[in-house]
This record gives C-alpha cells, sequence and structure tokens, in this order.
C-alpha cells in the first residue's frame, strides 16, 4: 500500500483566494442550476497580489491519498468572544490539534480584529484555523480588514499547513496531512457549491473527505431552525464518501450512517433508539462504529464554540430517529465545545476515531470510530435513493434600486417582486419562502444581552405572469411572529379558527444578520411550476406589527450589491410530473 500525504510537488495549480475590497454581482443572475438559500449575488472577485506559501498540488496519480498517522483535526462553530470560546481554543491547542476548521459565526461583533486576536491569544499561528463563511460574518467578509483576510492568514500554520485553491467564503477546497476538505457557503454566500463539491471531490483520490457549512437542514439537528441549504449539497457529500460537518444551531448532533439524506434513510433502520436519540452525558450511543464510504455517509453539527447553548426542541426530537447523539442545554454540563477527531489510527489509514467534548466539564458527549472505504475515493454510482427535490433561490428583482436597509413597519405592506428563472430545474413548486436578513441589533441598554423585540410579520403571496403582471392566483395569508421573553424552543402553533394561520417564533430568531425564513407561501394544492412556462413573476407583501415593529422591524436590502437582499427559496420536486 503506497502512500501519500500530500507531499510537496512542482505547482500544477495556482492558489486562488478571493480578498476583495467590495462583493461582486454574479454576472449571469440566477436561475440555470439548482442554487442554494440565500446569498447568491454574494461574490467575492479575485484579488492579485496575494501574498501566500509556495503552489502546491497533488501529484498526479491512481494511488490512494492517506493521511499521515495521528492527524488531529478539530471542528468547531458559532464561537462569540466570551471566556468559554477561550476555553474551546485552550482545549484545542492543548490536544496538539494539527488543524481547526470553523465553521461559521465567528464572533457575533463584526470585529475581525477581535475574532483573529483571541485566535492568536490561545493558538499563535502555529496550526492552519481554516474559516466556513456563516450568515453572522456575511457582512464583514470582505473589505480591508476584513474575516476573508483572516481566513486567508490563517491557512498557513508555523508547525503545520493547508493547501488550499478555490474561492474563501464560496468554494475552497483544502488537504491537511492527507485529509481532503471542501469548506462551502451553501446558504449564506454565493452558489454553484453543490456542482462544486460533487465535481471536486469526484475527481478526489483522498481516503478521507470532509464537507464543511454553516447552516443546516431542520431534520439534521436538535432545534427547529428551518431547511436552509437544500438536500443536494448533503447528497453531493455523501455520494462521494464524505463526512457531513455544520454548525448553525447551538447545540451538538450526529446521525447514523446515511445512505440518503433526503429521503432520511438510514444504511441500518434498527440502529434508531426508541424515543430518539442519546442526550449524552448518562450514556454513549450504542452504535459507535460508521462504515464510510461512497454512497454512505452521516452529518453532525457542532455549534457549541462558547456563544450559546440552546435546548432541544423535544417535540421534534423522536420524529428524527436518524439521530445518534446529541448535547444540548438539557443537559447537564454542557457549555462549549467541538469535535475532535484523529485520522490514521493504531496503524491503519482507513481508521479514525471521533469525540465531542466539553471544554468547560472535560466531559465527552459522544465518542464514535469510522472506517473508510479500502479503494480511493471515487463518487458513488448513482443514489440509493433517487433525487427528487431541488432548491433553487430567486433573488429580489431589481435590487440595485433598493436603499442599503428597508423599515417593514410602514401603514402599507412592502411589496417584494420576484421573477421565476429559466431554470433548467423542471417540476412542481413544493414550497415557496421568502428570506429577509434582520438589521437591528438585540441590545439591551440595561443587560448588554439580547433584548426580544414584540412584533409580528404578516406575509402573503402572489402569482403573475411577467408580461401582464395580472394576479392569476392568490395565496393565503400567513404570519409568524417574535414572541417576547427568552422561550427555550421555538414552537409552531396553528390557530384552529379560520383565517390566517399563525406561527410563533422563538425572539432570538429576530436579530441582526440573523436569517428569518418565512412559512410555505406556496399551499399544498400549489399548481405552480418551475421550467414549464406559464407564471414567472412572484408578487410577496410583507409588514411588520407591535410595539417594536418601528424600532426593530428592519432588513437588508440592496446593501453589498444585493448580496443581502431578501430573496424567495424554492423547493422543487422534479419527479412529481413522472
Amino acid at each position: 500500500m503506497k502512500a501519500n500525504h500530500d507531499a510537496p510537488q512542482p505547482a500544477l495549480r495556482l492558489l486562488s483566494l478571493a480578498l476583495a475590497a467590495s462583493l461582486a454581482l454574479l454576472a449571469s443572475g440566477v436561475g440555470v442550476t439548482p442554487a442554494a438559500a440565500f446569498g447568491t449575488l454574494c461574490r467575492a472577485p479575485p484579488a492579485a497580489g496575494i501574498p501566500s506559501s509556495p503552489d502546491v498540488a497533488i501529484a498526479a496519480s491512481d494511488d490512494p491519498v492517506y493521511p499521515a498517522p495521528n492527524t488531529r483535526i478539530a471542528f468547531l462553530g458559532d464561537s462569540g468572544l466570551h471566556p468559554d470560546s477561550v476555553r474551546v481554543l485552550t482545549m484545542i491547542r492543548d490536544w496538539r490539534a494539527h488543524a481547526a476548521v470553523h465553521l461559521g459565526d465567528f464572533d457575533y461583533a463584526d470585529d475581525p480584529a477581535a475574532f483573529d486576536a483571541q485566535i492568536e491569544s490561545v493558538l499563535s499561528d502555529s496550526i492552519p484555523y481554516l474559516l466556513a463563511i456563516g450568515n453572522h460574518d456575511v457582512a464583514g467578509w470582505a473589505g480591508a480588514g476584513g474575516y476573508a483576510g483572516v481566513a486567508a492568514k490563517r491557512l498557513v500554520g508555523k508547525r503545520h499547513r493547508a493547501k488550499c485553491t478555490g474561492e474563501l467564503g464560496s468554494n475552497l477546497e483544502c488537504r491537511v496531512r492527507g485529509v481532503h476538505l471542501v469548506l462551502s457557503g451553501v446558504g449564506t454566500f454565493g452558489t454553484g457549491h453543490e456542482a462544486y463539491a460533487a465535481a471536486t471531490l469526484g475527481a478526489s483520490r483522498h481516503a478521507w473527505k470532509v464537507c464543511g457549512f454553516h447552516k443546516n437542514m431542520r431534520a439534521f439537528q436538535t432545534g427547529d431552525k428551518p431547511d436552509e441549504t437544500g438536500y443536494g449539497i448533503y447528497d453531493a457529500c455523501r455520494a462521494a464518501g464524505a463526512v457531513v460537518a455544520t454548525a448553525h444551531e447551538h447545540a451538538y448532533a450526529r446521525t447514523h450512517l446515511m445512505r440518503s439524506f433526503e429521503r432520511r434513510a438510514m444504511v441500518r433502520p434498527a440502529d434508531a433508539r426508541p424515543g430518539g436519540p442519546v442526550m449524552g452525558g448518562n450514556q454513549l450511543p450504542e452504535t459507535t462504529h460508521l462504515a464510510v464510504r461512497p454512497g454512505h455517509s452521516f452529518a453532525f453539527v457542532t455549534g457549541l464554540g462558547g456563544e450559546s447553548v440552546r435546548s432541544a426542541y423535544f417535540h421534534a426530537l423522536p420524529k428524527r430517529p436518524w439521530l445518534a447523539a446529541v448535547a444540548t442545554a438539557d443537559v447537564p454540563d454542557v457549555r462549549a465545545g467541538a469535535l475532535l477527531c484523529t485520522f490514521h489510527v493504531r496503524g491503519d489509514p482507513r481508521a479514525a476515531e471521533c469525540e465531542f467534548r466539553d471544554a468547560v466539564s472535560d466531559r465527552v458527549f459522544d465518542r464514535f470510530n469510522m472506517t473508510t472505504h479500502a479503494e480511493p475515493a471515487v463518487v458513488a454510482q448513482g443514489y440509493d435513493e433517487k433525487k427528487c427535490i431541488h432548491t433553487v433561490d430567486v433573488p429580489l428583482a431589481d435590487h440595485a434600486s433598493w436603499p442599503s436597509r428597508i423599515s417593514l413597519a410602514g401603514r402599507s405592506p412592502v411589496e417584494l417582486e420576484f421573477d421565476l428563472p429559466k431554470s433548467t430545474v423542471r417540476g412542481r413548486i413544493v414550497s415557496a419562502h421568502l428570506q429577509v436578513m434582520g438589521a437591528h441589533p438585540l441590545t439591551s441598554p440595561k443587560t448588554g444581552g439580547q433584548q426580544q423585540p414584540d412584533l409580528s410579520l404578516t406575509v402573503d403571496a402572489t402569482l403573475h405572469p411577467r408580461a401582464s403582471r395580472r394576479q392569476m392566483s392568490s395565496l393565503p395569508v400567513r404570519v409568524w411572529r417574535a414572541l417576547t421573553g427568552t422561550g427555550a424552543a421555538q414552537s409552531a402553533l396553528f390557530s384552529p379558527k379560520p383565517g390566517p394561520r399563525e406561527i410563533k417564533w422563538t425572539a432570538d430568531e429576530w436579530e441582526a444578520h440573523e436569517v428569518w425564513v418565512s412559512p410555505n407561501l406556496a399551499p399544498a394544492t400549489s399548481s405552480w411550476t418551475l421550467g414549464n412556462g406559464g407564471h414567472e413573476h412572484v408578487r410577496v407583501r410583507v409588514k411588520a406589527e407591535g410595539k417594536d415593529a418601528a424600532t426593530h422591524g428592519h432588513v437588508e436590502a440592496g446593501a453589498l450589491g444585493g448580496c443581502l437582499a431578501p430573496s424567495l427559496m424554492l423547493h422543487i420536486d422534479t419527479c412529481a410530473q413522472e
């Protein structure tokens, strides 16, 4: 067995990293391929003269690439600037990690200098510290002193280095001691994520591969955050035998081995534990071995970097039997931690071990081992389950004419126009969700913490032919509301009375840089289609009400070239017409 640990070779391709002073619009707009859920207009063009380490590439060979023995990589996310955040970094340092992968939401303060200083104070520049962009990082990503600059600087450590190519924030691939990582902005920044992951991993000869991105799908986390990435990116990574690493929800969760994320199909349905996943602490999961290979993989959420800990949405957990282990605020001693993975263990380059360790209590809340396929990574030929659901993002029409921020609290609803794209994806629109990014920081002058606003948003949508703009069909009004107080879990309560359906949300969803995703605006009996002509224009009216609407009902609009503007996320069932 011949090993290749990414040894330096003559340069085969240049390192191209996006460090622009401003964001630019995508030249082609949206539409021909399925896109991610938000931020598809965010793109940082390449900058010239970027200081970089010597160019490194993988030798052209059919030999598998295995990690160097005992390669240690830490995965964390949602850190903040707190003592617990520092404790997590200290744990990673004392564990003697070769690299850390931060899966977004760096400091919640738009302060790249402070975030970089926090890393420096503990880890110095000894190891690569790889950054995947989160929703709280987009506004401060580009420009002088932005997070993109921190990301580029942190690719190279004095003791160890990452060998990367691609575009920071959107689509980046890195190799750390023989482990192949793809870092994606899916659901947050840029476009083309699924295609990039599939192509990059499909060409990989690495035995161990990881897909990392910030946001996730509701089914694969412990809370009730909405679907924000689409299943495509999950299953593209699974098809190549790559582990899926996410954050966003402030908790820890891991799935069983999956043969389809879209279908939520486990490789071994018998692995499902009656009553839901192991809640950590009292016992470790019984299923601790995961045989990862092309077509079979798993996903985890590691969002306990130090900012906060959230409770589980207990109503949903029993309905998520594919979750193997979780750690939330409901479990004693869960404060802040990271998933620590060691690749090439016990002399076997195809074996790995991981544990989720709390840096404050020093307790382990999950421990498992993995093996990978004996052959080099080749994408599985076809999914076990046919892919039917595609996600397409539709940006705000004429976004360049909108001000940077808008208030939704006027006398009349704000009208948002969305032109459905001429897409190669054809099928029935099974759901349509308005997405808006909050622009008002929730800071209490008394406590310095988040103060939850009393406001509600009322949304209705109408469908038109683009040419005449004549109303063709109307959808019922839907309402979602931010409650006062600090409820532990999001609740969704539907009124039994005739009239609008009301969904009540916990108030922590309404904050600066948080993307609010509306309920489904397409009814269950929707005849909306994409790619078959007919209706081509959607008008959404939205209005904020409540005593805090005037002060807190602000959302991002035309700033940064429309990067943060409202968008319409469509889920398309391409199998419905077969």
